[in-house]
């Protein structure tokens, strides 16, 4: 008998993920189809550990807080200066981060021996055409397999023309864990290697300025509080250095965070809360100065007829680095 299920309609509009022996669960939401819930077991302790923010805790103050959880971004990452943008004369029109987040999603497969895993799909309609003027599918399937969890992304070019596009992933995870920890307790790890900090204007819009300062290190990614709060952007040009640790100085827990298809890393935070985003992207915001679509960071053509695939993946360990 399978150690996996899958509840679809768990609770209205959200599916579950389930491995009953490890006690894992994934929560997905159909609109964004964005995982809502990520919760893990420790067996030593028999604690549940929260991984991803939760922002159903109430705000007296009214300050802003993000909505978010780990959304996904398509077919922009970032933002467009003034929301607008061209491809060969074709207008594109998307407010940050593209309309996937804001789209309902449908189930197109799912499967419970070896693992919990659920695909859901978008294509596009005259909706998506009003903003972006291209025929696709965009599918992601999530994959729960012990207490690891993996994203796996499918855009295919459906129409008759080139299309371009962005990809990514926007997960924040919980550095509270329900333990008392604070943000200052996590390290992100980052592999000997070279790297770029692509620098941006300090903004809520944070569009690229087109500076780029190399960075060759390995071991912890130092930050200062305000670059957090507006956004770091970071390039691996090597897919090998693409896998981070995102790790508790503390008490030794942490992610593995295998990003190896993505080139790109986005890591944010909001004031006085506790999480830190890790997102990996195909594709950055705009520049300062507008530019052609096909000339926004990282983003990439399609032909008719053809797809693009890439997966990123969380890999909880307890007790070591």
């Amino acid at each position: 008998m399978s150690s996996y299920k899958i509840e679809k309609d768990f609770q209205p509009g959200i599916d579950r993920l389930v491995n009953k022996t490890d006690g894992s669960a994934v929560m997905i939401k159909r609109l964004g189809a964005e995982v809502v819930g990520y919760d893990i077991r420790d067996k030593k302790t028999g604690k549940t550990i929260p991984v991803l923010w939760n922002n159903n805790v109430p705000e007296p103050s009214g300050d802003f807080l993000w909505k978010g959880h780990a959304t996904v971004l398509f077919p922009i990452c970032g933002a467009l200066v003034d929301d607008k943008s061209n491809f060969h004369g074709k207008p594109i029109s998307l407010g940050g981060h593209g309309f996937a987040r804001k789209t309902v999603f449908s189930i197109i497969a799912s499967e419970n021996k070896k693992c919990a895993s659920i695909t859901y799909g978008i294509s596009s309609n005259e909706s998506t055409r009003a903003q972006f003027p291209f025929d696709f599918s965009f599918e992601v399937t999530y994959t729960l397999k012990g207490n690891s969890l993996s994203a796996a992304f499918r855009v295919a070019n459906t129409g008759t023309c080139e299309m371009p596009f962005q990809c990514g992933w926007h997960p924040g995870f919980n550095t509270e864990l329900g333990m008392g920890f604070h943000r200052e307790d996590w390290n992100i790890l980052f592999k000997k290697g070279l790297y770029y900090k692509l620098h941006a204007v300090v903004s809520e819009k944070s569009h690229l300025t087109g500076k780029r300062t190399p960075l060759r290190f390995a071991g912890a990614f130092n930050w200062s509080t305000p670059e957090l709060y507006y956004t770091i952007f970071l390039e691996t040009p090597n897919p090998k250095s693409r896998v981070y640790k995102f790790h508790n100085i503390k008490n030794g827990f942490g992610y593995k965070l295998n990003f190896t298809g993505f080139p790109h890393l986005a890591i944010w935070a909001e004031r006085e809360r506790e999480y830190i985003c890790i997102e990996p992207c195909q594709g950055l915001d705009d520049h300062e100065v507008q530019e052609p679509f096909e000339k926004k960071l990282g983003v990439l053509v399609l032909e008719p007829f053809t797809e693009w695939r890439q997966s990123a993946a969380i890999h909880p360990y307890f007790g070591k680095k």
